[in-house]
Order: C-alpha cells, then structure tokens, then sequence
C-alpha cells in the first residue's frame, strides 16, 4: 500500500531500509517520544519485525520524502493493534520537524484508515513530549481524558502518557483530495 500526500510518499518498508530505519529509530530524540512494546536493538531485528506478515487494515508506512535524486526517509507512520484499539504511531526525524511532515503524514494515515473502515483510531503522547500531542491534535486527535502507562525504548520504564482519540467521520472514503491512496 502505498500513499501519496501533498510534499510526502508513504510506503511499506523493504529489506534494503532496515539499516537506514534503524537508524532513524534508534536516535534518542526519537526514541523517548515513541511508546513501544518492542523495539529493535539492530538493523537484523530491524529486518526481522518489518518483514513479520501485517493485517491489511493495519498498514505500516516508512514516511519518504521526494528530492531530485530519488527520497530520503524522514520517519514512520503506522496503524496498529493495541490493547484491543486501532492505534496510530508515527515518528519523524528531529532535522525534519517543525515543518508539517508529522501533521502531513498523520493526515494521510488517517485518510486511509478511513478508506479501510476504520471509524476510530486512538493515540498516546508521553507527557513530557507535547509536540507529538500537537501533531494529532492538528490532525483531529482530542485527549480522551485518561492517562496511560506506557514503556518508551529511551528510558526503559513506564512514563505517563495522554491518550487521545478520533472519531472518523465517513468509513469508505477519502474526504481530502490531498490524499491519494494507491
């Protein structure tokens, strides 16, 4: 599956960016923001979790951006199953944030959720990293009101985290014509 949004291409993970995601995910500053339940320690665990078969309405995304000489990867967006929700994860490079990218990428994921039929996708933000709470909020996302314990690679422990949701409006359609699911 692959996705095409105004400035960005989202498409699966091949063998061959296991290295360069790794990479990206194993920079701290990416690091303390994502809430996991596994995290790779090298690029072969890397390769071995991407390459694990997916549930079609749940796709993972490597987050690319288009330049002259082919696209470099900026980050990762994907839909997941957690504590029995359809979850929405998404990192971007610190060098690229700041500019939209993560709103941008939300934006599509979410686009295409909906096309899936998913009609609510919750989140969470760790409480002392308010930026990933704005991009879901610029997105639709709203605090559900609950706080939640959740395990970030960084640290290794639990740290607080606001849960957020969404509720999609129309199941079976595409209502940004930004967005061009492929």
């Amino acid at each position: 599956m692959f996705i095409r949004s105004k400035r960005l291409f989202l498409r699966p993970c091949w063998p061959e960016d296991c290295e360069e995601l790794f990479a990206l995910v194993s920079r701290e500053q990416v690091a303390r923001a994502m809430p996991v339940r596994q995290w790779p320690r090298d690029a072969d665990e890397t390769r071995v979790m991407m390459e694990r078969p997916l549930d079609r309405r749940l796709p993972r995304f490597l987050v690319t951006l288009p330049t002259a000489s082919g696209q470099e990867l900026i980050g990762m967006a994907s839909l997941a199953l957690w504590d029995g929700a359809v979850e929405l994860f998404h990192c971007i490079a610190p060098e690229y944030r700041g500019r939209g990218y993560a709103t941008e990428a939300v934006a599509a994921v979410l686009a295409q959720a909906r096309a899936l039929g998913h009609s609510r996708i919750v989140s969470a933000c760790f409480i002392d990293y308010p930026d990933g709470a704005r991009v879901l909020e610029k997105a639709g996302f709203r605090p559900t009101g609950a706080t939640c314990l959740r395990s970030r690679h960084a640290h290794g422990e639990p740290a607080p985290a606001v849960a957020m949701a969404i509720e999609l409006e129309s199941a079976g359609g595409n209502d940004d014509p930004a967005m061009r699911a492929a």
